[in-house]
């Protein structure tokens, strides 16, 4: 199988599992409107760097996620401790899952935000594949809870996500 039809096959599954995700209460801390620059990786498959608790990151941009999440794998680095979380079960493939849910600072442009995001089992097996090919080291997936809390818009022709933040308020 082709590495761009396994992270789609993945990602998939990922969705599906996460499809009954609440989206947890964030709250703004400072905001603008702008945009930021994206990365490609395959033919289409857009990533973006972030910073989670002041440590950077490649996130896949994946609007069909329903949840953000943070690869367990790459927990350590953006220092994330299970001490600081609560788990949150889900219905999803296989059953009830249990997942951790922690609330980090997220930094995407000018856009900073106190929000939940999802730790998932460790997916440095799927990640090491673009890792390889691209070098980059993919540390999650920025999922449609803060891309349509924050009205992210995606421009694939220049390359460009966009968020406006003026309408909106608190958790």
């Amino acid at each position: 199988m082709s590495l761009h039809k396994t992270i789609i096959r993945n990602t998939l599954i990922c969705m599906a599992i996460l499809t009954e995700v609440g989206c947890a209460s964030s709250e703004m801390v400072t905001a603008e409107e702008g945009h930021i620059s994206f990365r490609m990786i395959g033919a289409s498959i857009p990533v973006i760097r972030i910073t989670v608790n002041d440590k950077h990151g490649w996130f896949i941009i994946d609007t069909g996620a329903s949840a953000t999440i943070i690869n367990a794998g790459q927990a350590k680095h953006f220092g994330i401790s299970s001490s600081d979380s609560q788990y949150r079960e889900l219905d999803g493939l296989g059953g009830r899952t249990s997942f951790e849910s922690l609330t980090c600072r997220i930094r995407i442009g000018g856009l900073v935000i106190d929000h939940a995001a999802l730790k998932s089992e460790d997916l440095n097996g799927l990640f090491n594949r673009i890792s390889y090919k691209e070098k980059i080291q993919i540390s999650g997936i920025l999922g449609s809870d803060i891309l349509s809390r924050y009205r992210f818009s995606i421009n694939y022709s220049k390359r460009t996500l966009s968020y406006k933040v003026g309408a909106i308020v608190g958790g």
